[in-house]
């Protein structure tokens, strides 16, 4: 599959087929974890791997009883260390801790898809009641719930904003773009001849208005 393929089919799923996926399969998704973006090199995450069902019901309670949740074949917990990060980030740490570990979530998010392995993204989760099951100690952080299974669920991905609402162009807010940069360039002042088309129409239709009250 083609990269850019790839991210727009990295859409969240939430029911999947009773097919166990191979342990092999989920390290490659883990590992693919490895080589996201992280502050000066320093990996902070862990994830704990959820393939027993009675946790599994634990785990979609801590979710806000989200049901689910609890059929995927596998779940992933991710977690910020924040401790290792203090020793290098001191109050910053939580921060980049979480940053990295976010990083390292959507990671295995393409490479599941890539893989043929569908996933949805939590993050709606009582912290408390995951620490307890979990037994996570508190210098570390869940910050993810991935879901893992496979699924022949076609769930298209939602509407999003377009490119040139989302760019500026030097500096915060300037949106006018060198025709040369495409397609942003070329887009906005597309829209803007649909923004111009649009006001003359008013304008004379208002004219008309006008002329027609005088007549009367």
């Amino acid at each position: 599959m083609d990269i850019k393929d790839v991210i727009e089919g990295s859409v969240n799923v939430k029911k999947y087929w009773l097919d166990k996926i191979p342990l092999e399969l989920v390290e490659d998704i883990i590992d693919s974890g490895r080589y996201a973006v992280c502050a000066d090199g320093e990996i902070n995450w862990k994830v704990v791997i959820i393939v027993d069902d009675k946790l599994k019901d634990k785990i979609s309670n801590c979710c806000m009883r989200q049901g689910w949740i609890s059929k995927a074949p596998v779940i992933l917990v991710l977690c910020s260390d924040i401790k290792h990060m203090e020793k290098y980030y001191g109050k910053k740490a939580e921060h980049y801790g979480r940053h990295n570990t976010l990083a390292a979530a959507e990671n295995m998010r393409i490479a599941a898809t890539s893989l043929g392995v569908s996933t949805c993204w939590v993050n709606f989760f009582e912290e408390k009641s995951l620490r307890r099951v979990l037994k996570i100690p508190d210098s570390v952080t869940p910050e993810v719930v991935l879901t893992l299974g496979y699924s022949d669920l076609k769930t298209k991905m939602p509407n999003r904003t377009s490119l040139d609402k989302l760019v500026y162009f030097n500096e915060w807010d300037n949106t006018v773009f060198p025709e040369d940069f495409w397609p942003i360039g070329r887009k906005t002042e597309k829209i803007q001849e649909e923004i111009d088309k649009g006001f003359k129409k008013l304008r004379e239709k208002a004219a008309n208005l006008l002329k027609l009250k005088k007549k009367k």
